[in-house]
C-alpha cells in the first residue's frame, strides 16, 4: 500500500524544500481532497506554468526515482506531476492560497515542492458522469474560479433547524421553494453541515454577480420566520469569494469520511452549475496541454485508470454518520 511520504535528494533539495510525495492509492481522505484541490488550482491559476517560461509556481511531468519508496515496482519508476515554487515565497500556499483558504490536509499545500502521483490528473480529467458527488463539486467549485461568485453560510431558527435535524438526508427537498430564489441569481453549490451542537446550517457558493446584499436577502427566507434579534443578526455570512476550490474543500470537510450514497444526499448542485461543471472538464483539459503537454490519447488512459468513478467511490465510514 502506497503512503504519503517525504522524499529527499541532498544534490538538488536544501532540507528546507524536501518533495512531499503524495500517492494516489492508501492516502486519508484529507490527503486525497487536498491533492485534487492542488491539481485543480495549478490549472486554473496563472501563476503556475511549464518550466519555458516564468511562473510563481513551476508545474511538470515528471518521474519520482527514489527505490526507496516503491519496493515492489523497482522496474516501473512512479510518473508524478511536480508543483516547484520558483520565487520567494517559501510553499505553494504561500504563493497561491489566500492566507485564510482551509485545506483539508495543509502539509500537501506547505511545501517548496510537491510530487502528486499522476492519476491525480487522471481523475480531475475524467468524465464528469463517472466522478462521485465530491468529485463534482470540486469540479463546480473550479468552475467558478475566473468568474464573480459570492459563499455564504446559513443558519436556522431552532424549529426549523430541529425539524431538518430528524431527516438530515431531506434537507433540500424540504428547502427545495426557499432556496428557490438564490440558484435563480446563478450556478449554485450547497452541503449541509452539522455544528458541535448537533444543529443543521448550509454552506454554499452562488456564482453571481449580484451584490451582497441582494444574496443576503435571497437566502433571508430560508432561516425560518426569526423572533430573536441576536440571531437575525448572525443568522447569514455572506461575503465575496476569494478562492472557490478551497471554499468547497471547507464546506465538504465533514462529508469526506461518508460513503457516497451518504454524501450525494447532503450535497446540492443546481442544473446549471452541473452544466458548469461539465464545461469546466473540458476548459481543465485545455489547461493541462497547454501547462503540462497532455494529449487526447494520453488522457484516454485516465479511464482505465480511474474506472469506476475516481478515488471516492469505495469511501470508509464514519463512527458516527450524519445521517444517523
Amino acid at each position: 500500500m502506497h503512503s504519503v511520504s517525504t522524499t529527499s535528494n541532498p544534490a538538488i533539495y536544501s532540507s528546507l524544500s524536501k518533495p512531499k510525495l503524495v500517492t494516489y492509492r492508501g492516502v486519508s481522505e484529507h490527503s486525497a481532497q487536498s491533492a485534487q484541490a492542488l491539481v485543480l488550482v495549478g490549472l486554473n491559476d496563472d501563476r503556475v506554468g511549464p518550466p519555458s517560461g516564468q511562473p510563481l509556481v513551476v508545474v511538470s511531468k515528471e518521474v519520482d526515482e527514489n527505490p526507496t519508496l516503491l519496493p515492489d515496482t523497482k522496474m516501473y519508476p512512479l510518473q508524478v506531476i511536480q508543483f516547484h515554487v520558483t520565487g520567494a515565497p517559501g510553499d505553494i500556499r504561500q504563493a497561491l492560497l489566500h492566507h485564510n483558504s482551509y485545506m483539508p490536509d495543509p502539509s500537501v499545500f506547505k511545501q517548496k515542492v510537491v510530487n502528486l502521483e499522476e492519476a491525480y490528473l487522471h481523475s480531475t480529467l475524467s468524465n464528469w458522469e463517472g466522478k462521485a458527488a465530491m468529485d463534482k463539486a470540486l469540479i463546480v467549485g473550479s468552475s467558478m474560479y475566473r468568474r464573480n461568485a459570492v459563499t455564504f453560510t446559513l443558519r436556522f431558527n431552532h424549529k426549523k433547524g430541529a425539524t431538518l435535524r430528524k431527516e438530515l438526508g431531506n434537507t433540500f427537498r424540504s428547502l427545495r421553494n426557499q432556496l428557490g430564489s438564490v440558484t435563480a441569481l446563478g450556478p449554485t453549490l450547497i452541503t449541509v453541515e452539522l455544528d458541535k451542537q448537533g444543529r443543521p446550517h448550509l454552506h454554499g457558493i452562488v456564482q453571481t454577480d449580484a451584490n451582497l446584499a441582494d444574496v443576503r436577502a435571497a437566502l433571508g427566507p430560508a432561516s425560518g420566520r426569526l423572533s430573536n434579534p441576536t440571531f437575525r443578526k448572525f443568522r447569514l455570512d455572506v461575503r465575496r469569494s476569494v478562492n472557490p476550490v478551497a471554499w468547497v474543500t471547507y464546506i465538504t470537510k465533514d462529508l469526506l469520511g461518508l460513503p457516497e450514497q451518504e454524501s450525494a444526499k447532503l450535497i446540492y448542485m443546481s442544473q446549471s452549475a452541473r452544466q458548469c461543471g461539465k464545461q469546466h472538464l473540458g476548459e481543465l483539459r485545455g489547461l493541462a496541454k497547454q501547462k503540462l503537454g497532455i494529449t487526447p490519447e494520453w488522457r484516454g488512459r485516465a479511464a482505465a485508470v480511474c474506472s469506476g468513478g475516481g478515488h471516492r467511490v469505495v469511501r470508509r465510514k464514519r463512527a458516527h454518520s450524519l445521517l444517523n
